[in-house]
């Protein structure tokens, strides 16, 4: 009997065992050399038919009772990982988080992972401790660090301090002037002294 002539439920089991992951390695093997795949038998063939495993090594399709499969993803953690969220809830991103134009360009959370881990490997063990220490080593190095929240002292030039002063000046409402010997008890008592018959008050 040729190739041909095999019943037609013979390839369907070659074709399943070519493209489903559920038919077992010896199954699908042995069906490619019965059909004339393969000419020659693998070297594992004959010690796989006579000790063959336990439990034939398929793939099985998980059965769910309800909705689809959801692969359990893990999550992946770096040790700096923890070093970067206290930072960032500390101090938060700043100015510059990244340059993509500067191949060399290093934020300021990541001087302070390195730094926090060069002082951790000197043997400091305590997280506060290192996390304040960080912080005063890139202070000498000249990074300043502002915490969330924290107030910034503005500099104001003396130019700029003489236009708000200006400024000021003009919203201030406009007073009359009176003579320096007129000081104010006298003003009002002009002002409150009744006028003398037949003479206008005095405005």
């Amino acid at each position: 009997m040729g190739a041909l002539d095999r019943p037609r439920f013979f390839w369907v089991g070659v074709s399943r065992a070519r493209h489903s992951p559920e038919c077992g390695v010896g199954a699908g093997t042995r069906d490619l050399i019965r059909a004339g795949v393969l000419k020659e038998k693998p070297l594992w063939f004959d010690i796989y038919n006579a000790f063959p495993p336990l439990r034939e090594p398929v793939f099985r399709r998980p059965r769910l009772r309800y909705g689809k499969a959801k692969a359990a993803i893990q999550d992946i953690l770096y040790p700096e990982d923890r070093i970067r969220a206290k930072f960032y809830s500390a101090y938060g991103s700043g100015q510059k988080a990244f340059d993509l134009f500067n191949p060399n360009f290093k934020s300021t959370c990541q001087q302070f992972v390195e730094k926090y881990i060069e002082l951790q490997k000197l043997g400091e063990t305590d997280e506060e401790k290192l996390f304040v220490e960080t912080g005063k080593a890139l202070l000498a190095e000249g990074v300043i660090l502002r915490r969330v929240g924290e107030a910034r002292t503005v500099l104001v030039l003396p130019q700029r301090h003489a236009e708000l002063g200006m400024r000021k000046e003009s919203l201030r409402p406009e007073l009359p002037i009176f003579p320096g010997s007129l000081r104010f008890p006298t003003l009002w008592k002009v002002l409150l002294a009744p006028s003398p018959p037949g003479c206008l008050p005095m405005l």
